[in-house]
C-alpha cells in the first residue's frame, strides 16, 4: 500500500488553504481522520492474517492421509531424505533403541539416541522438524561426508552400523563358530553337530565327544570375534555359514562363516513380475550343486587328483535380534546402463526364519545327499564316472524336490519369528527420486493408529494393509519374544 508522507500532505494542504481560504482547524481535522483510517486499516489487516492462520488452507500433506501426532518428522536440508528415512526406520526398532540407550557414552550412539527420542515423541513438545546435525557430525568424525546429490539409504546403513560397532565394542576374544550357532531345543550342542557330520551309516566315526569340537568346525578359516560381555552384543549382527559336501564320499569341507548386518537378496531372473520374501530367502539359502571341485578324500585312494561334484549350502548360523533385509532393485542392461526393477515382493507382518537356519539346512543337505550319493550298483565306477551319472538336470530336480519337502515340514511352533517394524520405499528412478518410510508407532501410544508414513517432515497416518502393498527396498524386523536385555540370541 502506497501513501504520501505527512510533510508533503501538509504542504499541499497549506497551498489549498491559501487559495480557498479554508480555516486552519480544518487541517487538524483531516490529519486526525487519516490517523484513524490507518489505525482501522491496521486492525483489519491483522484480523485477516489471524483468520488465515486459523481457517486458511492446511500445509501440504501426503495424499489421502491425516497428519500423525505420534511420530515427528525430520527436516530435509537438500536431498537428505536418505538419512531421514533410515533414522525413522531405526527408530521403529525397540531392541535397537534400547541398545543405543545402553551405549550413550559413544558419540554416535548418543546422537542417534537423541534424534530417535525426538522422532518417537519422547522429548520436548515441539512441532518443529529437526535436522539430525549431530548424527552427521558424528559420522563425519569417522570419515563419512555428506556429498551433493542423491545418496542411498542402504549404503548409509552399512556406514552407520560399522561406525556404531567400532565405537561401542570393547576388547574382544577369539572364539569358534560353534559357540554362536543357534541351538535346537533339548539337544546337546556337541551331539547335534556330531549328528550333522554323519551323512550316512558308512561314514567314519565322528570326533570324540570329550573335545566337544568337531573337526570341521575348528578355528580354521576366517577368525570370528564376539564381545566378552552380552551387554555389547550388536542387535543387527548375525552369522552366515557356507559349506561344501562331496556327493561321492559325503565328506564336508570346513565351514566358512561371515558376519552380516543386513541380508541382501537378489530378485529372480528377468520375466518375473512378483514374488515373495520367502521365495527370495529360499533362493538365497538353496543348496547348489557345484561341479569340477577337487575332493581331497576321494583323491587319497588313487594317485591322481579327483574332481567331483559338491553340494554348496548357504545358511544362517546365528540370527540377529534386529533383522535388516535389503532387496536389490538395481540391475544393468547389456550396454552397462543401470535401471531400477519394480518387481513387487510380498512380505509378511510376521516372518518365520527357522527353515533358513544352519540346523534345518543340515537336515536338508543329508536328505539331498541320500539322493545324490552313488547307488550300490555304481560302486564299481570311478568317482568321476559316478559323478557324471549324477550330474545334469536330474540333479537340479532332486535339489528342488527335496528342498520343497523339507521346507514344507516346519512345525507351527517355530522358534525364530520376527515382527515387521519398518519398510523403506524408494520412489523414482535408479539415479534420482525420494525415500519414504512406513513405520510402527512407538509403544505405548495414545493414538489408535499403529502405522505412519514418514516423508521428511511429514508424518501421516497409515495402516498395515497399505504397508504390505509397498514396493519394499529395505525391511526391518525384530525377533518376537526377545526381552530388552540383549542376551545372546540362542535358538
Amino acid at each position: 500500500m502506497s501513501y504520501f508522507p505527512l510533510s508533503n500532505l501538509r504542504l499541499r494542504w497549506n497551498t489549498i488553504q491559501s487559495i480557498l481560504r479554508i480555516p486552519p482547524t480544518a487541517f487538524n481535522l483531516a490529519e486526525l481522520t487519516q490517523e484513524r483510517t490507518l489505525f482501522v486499516a491496521g486492525i483489519l489487516v491483522f484480523s485477516l492474517m489471524g483468520s488465515f492462520v486459523l481457517w486458511g488452507p492446511a500445509p501440504k500433506r501426503l495424499k489421502g492421509s491425516k497428519r500423525s501426532r505420534a511420530v515427528k518428522g525430520l527436516a530435509n536440508m537438500g536431498e537428505t531424505c536418505f538419512l531421514n528415512t533410515l533414522l525413522q526406520a531405526l527408530a521403529a526398532c525397540p531392541l535397537f533403541c534400547h541398545w543405543l540407550e545402553q551405549h550413550k557414552d559413544s558419540r554416535l550412539a548418543s546422537a542417534l539416541h537423541e534424534i530417535i527420542t525426538f522422532v518417537n515423541g519422547y522429548g520436548a513438545e515441539s512441532d518443529t522438524a529437526l535436522f539430525p546435525r549431530a548424527v552427521v557430525s558424528a559420522l563425519s568424525a569417522h570419515g563419512w561426508s555428506m556429498g551433493l546429490g542423491q545418496q542411498d539409504s542402504h549404503e548409509l546403513f552399512f556406514i552407520l552400523m560399522s561406525s556404531l560397532e567400532e565405537q561401542a565394542t570393547p576388547a574382544v576374544q577369539q572364539t569358534d563358530i560353534l559357540a554362536l550357532l543357534d541351538k535346537e531345543p533339548g539337544a546337546d550342542q556337541a551331539e547335534v553337530v556330531v549328528q550333522a557330520v554323519r551323512q550316512n551309516e558308512n561314514n567314519e566315526s565322528p570326533p570324540s565327544k570329550e573335545s566337544k569340537r568337531p573337526f570341521y568346525l575348528s578355528r580354521a578359516g576366517k577368525q570370528m570375534k564376539t564381545a566378552t560381555s552380552q551387554k555389547f552384543e550388536f542387535p543387527f549382527r548375525g552369522q552366515q555359514l557356507s559349506q561344501l559336501t562331496c556327493t561321492i564320499c559325503s565328506k564336508s569341507s570346513v565351514v566358512q562363516h561371515q558376519a552380516f548386518d543386513c541380508l541382501s537378496l537378489t530378485l529372480p531372473s528377468k520375466g518375473f513380475v512378483s514374488c515373495s520374501l520367502d521365495q527370495l530367502l529360499s533362493s538365497f539359502t538353496a543348496p547348489e550343486q557345484v561341479s569340477g571341485v577337487l575332493c581331497e578324500h576321494c583323491s587319497k585312494g588313487g594317485g591322481s587328483p579327483t574332481k567331483t561334484s559338491f553340494v554348496k549350502q548357504l545358511s544362517v548360523g546365528r540370527l540377529p535380534k534386529s533383522l535388516c533385509i535389503h532387496i536389490q532393485r538395481t540391475s544393468w542392461m547389456s550396454n552397462g546402463q543401470a535401471y531400477k526393477r519394480r518387481d513387487f515382493v510380498s512380505f509378511p507382518e510376521v516372518l518365520v526364519m527357522d527353515k533358513f537356519t544352519y540346523f534345518h539346512k543340515e537336515r536338508l543337505k543329508r536328505a539331498l545327499l541320500k539322493q545324490l550319493v552313488p547307488r550300490p550298483t555304481d560302486l564299481n565306477l570311478t568317482p568321476s564316472a559316478a559323478n557324471d551319472n549324477n550330474a545334469g538336470d536330474s540333479s537340479k530336480a532332486v535339489v528342488s524336490i527335496v528342498s520343497e519337502v523339507i521346507d514344507g515340514n516346519i512345525s507351527n511352533d517355530a522358534r525364530h519369528k520376527y515382527l515387521l517394524q519398518a519398510v523403506v520405499v524408494h520412489i523414482g528412478e535408479v539415479n534420482s527420486g525420494h525415500f519414504v518410510t512406513f513405520r510402527r508407532v512407538p509403544q505405548p501410544s495414545k493414538c489408535q493408529e499403529q502405522w505412519v508414513c514418514t516423508s521428511d517432515d511429514q508424518c501421516q497416518n497409515s495402516c498395515l494393509a497399505e504397508v504390505l502393498k509397498a514396493e519394499a527396498y529395505m525391511l526391518f524386523y525384530e525377533k518376537i519374544g526377545c526381552s530388552l536385555g540383549l542376551s545372546s540370541s540362542q535358538g
